[in-house]
């Protein structure tokens, strides 16, 4: 017999891992009140066992993913009655059909508690290691139980059952130990018959959801249920607030014929020939099929990933006034969930009415709703707000529906009365004009798709204004607001967002006529705005107001805000964010002149160079907001210099209770033990950390191939020194690793990565050429080009071809004598010549490009 879905979910058998003990010198008895209490539970929701015995069974344990696994879980064998099949039984009376007798094994109940409960068990074996780490594994566990619904144990739920089987003796402990564990350790107080309704209840609601998402209708319908019969008063709680909505959607799918069925795959015949009004009304009518699944936590559902939802996108403007409507009255759910993350009390089946959102703001590209927190969406804001949010569409269909939508976001934008954010959108939207886009209800889930390709055609339509001196005056417009506003601590950093919201879509819709209008404001005006204005004359262009800003600049002329604002971070400090500005400026630019200014940073006479010194040597390398600290290789310069300069940074490592700790006079932080640093037989218990330590770890994290230092490495100096020869052999002659090397190496595709920038000769290597760092070897004059276009990716022979090995990037391949060939190549560790034999699977980056468009073809007929 297969295994049964069963969700509430591992609730004895977790109870058996994770219930604690309680002792005493004597076996306790039973109070009379405490023997009611136990058989009023019985009464109320608990199963009661007179008359089953104790099994384990396998069940199939649901996620928030809409995936399951399979576990085990204790309960209650019952005979069947009258011909009915024998059923399990668990905590609350919750059941599946028994399984094969092969696939049940029976549990010794008493036996079981009474090595948890009895007072000749003696303590538990205390658990060795770092407080910290010991909370935090329990935490874990919790966590993993209350993402399936788990309990968190049920030591009360034991005790009743040793009542009603007589063994009030081991009853009373495992009473205490519930109580116990119900205990607030800050107020003493604690409930623990509310403490097991309370999961009980998320393990109905948990089920009831799970089951629903992936249509497994008569297990979701059941757990629901009893939810709304066991738990009435836990049922009305913010976690359980949709449980009577999904019952009653249940019951809605059973009367129409759709209960526990996948939906169709293919359109209604004849679908393409239909009207528009008939083709709106099915797709809205499928809504409630959509199935998406969140794709990360915290994170979003990406409703318009759902065929029917794009569907309706497609439709365009003829679905707007449907969708409206349905948007007020629809009260129907979709077999999407959204959550927070997993292990946190944190469910939403997404209502039909947030499909139909997503919907009408992909095709008005207005946004009408935005989620504020990771775990919001629309659904959760409830009635109210779905019938404002129509009423709030319809008013801006009946003023704007009847426009075409270029036309329409013009008349936004130029409309005196409409707002500043409705303009800043219409600037964006018709920047965009064409592209495939779609927003979102939830976080993380606005899709960029297909971008138009050629001229935008809001250049040539509209002429007084043009959208570019539109986009202009909007902006001027908004700023002057803005200006006018009282001025504090956030008043800047509004105004820099009020810029870009503008300037973007403006350098983005392309037309070029405006670049003499942006390089005259460039010229008159001082600080931020000189630069904006001159970068996005540049990306029209006129190149020459932006060529002077880095000219004033490499000079040393361009002067910065001060760093004076109170109560700030060193990273939000004016001067420093309008550094931060211009670096990520010139790296955009990729001008001589842009390259040549950063190059300036890096020279300890250029009057910035402290200040940009000074967030490369503190800042993350993979911060969030470090990017255009590490994005150009002047960092590198100032990470070398650093490399020299012993000076104590006032940290300490140590290796203290299994983790390894970098501590400071406020504190300290920590993670686990680094795989280099997991024997102790290569490092110390505790270093200082110099200056040229933490250059050499950041200097290792940014450049691919040097080798690895930490000042707990007993060797630290001789390591470090080995570090400056390395960087040294290539020094000057680095550039960022392109996506293609970051695939082959394996390497973060967010975080900054720099390789030796050795392009291919066009002949034999020399000694000199490895001395200038243009070679990884040469062959004492007796060596030839290799039949190789370079760049190559090869697999080690040691590596056996395994899947997820190892990769090298080859630079360099030449055939000596005995037709032996050797390769220049570059790993995560090292730079260096290796021999033909010890490579395998050698291919040209064009033979990667035909495999994966062949894998891609064969894919896409794989789906159709």
């Amino acid at each position: 017999m297969r295994t049964r879905h069963l969700y509430f979910v591992l609730a004895a058998a977790l109870a058996t891992s994770f219930a604690g003990r309680v002792m005493a010198d004597k076996e306790p008895a039973l109070a009379t009140e405490d023997a009611k209490f136990l058989d009023g539970l019985m009464t109320e929701f608990l199963f009661d066992p007179r008359g089953a015995e104790r099994v384990n069974v396998p069940v199939v344990v649901r996620t928030a993913w809409g995936t399951a696994g399979e576990g085990t879980a204790d309960g209650w064998l019952v005979p069947g009655k009258g011909g009915q099949p024998d059923r399990v039984h668990f905590t609350d009376g919750a059941s599946v059909p028994a399984p094969a007798a092969g696939k049940m094994k029976k549990v010794d109940f008493v036996a079981a508690c009474r090595t948890r409960y009895a007072p000749h068990a003696g303590p538990p074996e205390p658990k060795k290691g770092d407080p910290d780490d010991l909370n935090r594994d329990e935490v874990f566990s919790r966590m993993k139980r209350v993402a399936v619904g788990g309990l968190d144990g049920d030591d009360l739920a034991q005790a009743a059952w040793l009542h009603r089987h007589g063994h009030d003796g081991l009853a009373a402990p495992a009473l205490a130990a519930a109580r116990k564990a119900a205990r607030d350790p800050r107020t003493g107080e604690g409930d623990a018959r509310k403490q097991l309704r309370a999961e009980l209840a998320w393990s109905a609601f948990a089920g009831l959801v799970h089951a629903y998402m992936v249509r497994a209708d008569d297990e979701a319908l059941a757990h629901g249920e009893r939810l709304l019969k066991l738990y009435p008063e836990e049922s009305k709680a913010e976690d359980f607030q949709q449980a009577g909505a999904v019952v009653a959607e249940l019951k809605r799918r059973r009367q129409k014929g759709s209960f526990g069925k996948p939906p169709p795959e293919q359109r209604p015949d004849g679908f393409d020939k239909w009207d528009a009004g008939r083709k709106v009304a099915h797709l809205i009518d499928a809504l409630d099929e959509v199935d998406a699944r969140q794709w990360g936590q915290p994170g979003g559902v990406d409703l318009a990933a759902d065929r029917r939802v794009r569907e309706l996108i497609r439709l365009g403007d003829a679905a707007v006034p449907a969708l409206i409507d349905a948007i007020e009255k629809d009260e129907r759910l979709t077999r999407s969930v959204h959550f927070w993350w997993d292990f946190a009390r944190s469910r939403t089946v997404l209502g039909v009415r947030e499909a139909e959102l997503v919907v009408v703001m992909s095709i008005l590209r207005v946004r009408v709703f935005e989620p504020v927190a990771t775990g919001d969406n629309f659904t959760a804001r409830g009635e109210d707000t779905a019938k404002a949010t129509a009423a709030r569409l319809r008013a801006y269909w009946k003023e704007y529906g009847a426009w075409p939508f270029d036309e329409r976001m013009m008349k936004v934008l130029t409309d005196p009365k409409t707002s500043f954010e409705a303009k800043r959108e219409a600037a964006d939207n018709l920047a965009s004009l064409g592209d495939d886009r779609t927003f979102a209800t939830t976080v993380f889930t606005d899709r960029a798709g297909r971008e138009r390709t050629g001229v935008n055609p809001a250049v040539a339509k509209f002429k007084t204004p043009t959208a570019a001196e539109a986009i202009l005056a909007a902006m001027d417009a908004d700023l002057k607001a803005h200006d006018a506003k009282p001025v504090d601590g956030l008043h800047d950093y509004h105004r820099r967002h009020l810029e870009d919201a503008y300037l973007s879509p403006l350098v983005a819709l392309g037309d070029k006529r405006v670049a003499a209008e942006l390089a005259r404001r460039s010229a008159a005006a001082a600080g931020r705005m000189r630069r904006k204005w001159a970068y996005a004359a540049h990306g029209l262009g006129d190149p020459q107001p932006f060529r002077r800003f880095a000219a004033d600049f490499h000079r040393g002329l361009v002067r910065l805000p001060a760093n004076d604002q109170p109560q700030t971070n060193a990273d939000d400090q004016p001067g420093t964010v309008e550094l931060r500005g211009i670096v990520g400026y010139f790296v955009g630019a990729a001008t001589p002149e842009a390259d040549a200014a950063l190059t300036a940073l890096a020279e300890a006479k250029h009057p910035l160079h402290r200040a940009v010194a000074d967030r490369v040597l503190h800042e993350r390398a993979d911060g969030s907001d470090a990017g255009a600290w590490f994005a150009h290789p002047f960092c590198l310069r100032i990470l070398r210099a650093a490399l020299d300069d012993p000076t104590p940074t006032g940290a300490t490592f140590a290796i203290e209770a299994g983790n390894l700790r970098r501590k400071v006079k406020d504190g300290w932080t920590g993670t686990s033990i680094p795989d280099f640093l997991t024997d102790p037989a290569v490092r110390r218990a505790e270093a200082a950390e110099r200056a040229c330590d933490a250059a050499a770890e950041k200097l290792a994290e940014l450049v691919v191939g040097l080798p690895r230092c930490h000042p707990l490495y007993k060797d630290a100096d001789t390591r470090l020194g080995a570090l400056r020869t390395a960087f040294d052999r290539f020094a000057g002659n680095y550039r960022r690793a392109t996506g293609r090397e970051r695939e082959i190496l394996n390497l973060s595709s967010w975080a900054p990565a720099y390789l030796p920038d050795i392009p291919p000769l066009g002949r034999a290597a020399n000694v000199a050429d490895v001395r200038a760092g243009r070679a990884v070897f040469h062959l004492d004059g007796m060596g030839k080009l290799a039949d190789l276009k370079l760049p190559a990716v090869a697999g080690l022979t040691r590596d056996g071809g395994r899947e997820r090995s190892p990769r090298v990037l080859i630079v360099q391949a030449e055939v000596g004598p005995g037709d032996v060939t050797t390769y220049g190549v570059v790993t995560r560790d090292g730079v260096r010549a290796i021999a033909g034999q010890e490579l395998i699977s050698i291919k040209t980056f064009a033979d990667l490009e035909r495999e994966e468009k062949e894998a891609a073809q064969s894919d896409k007929q794989n789906k159709e």
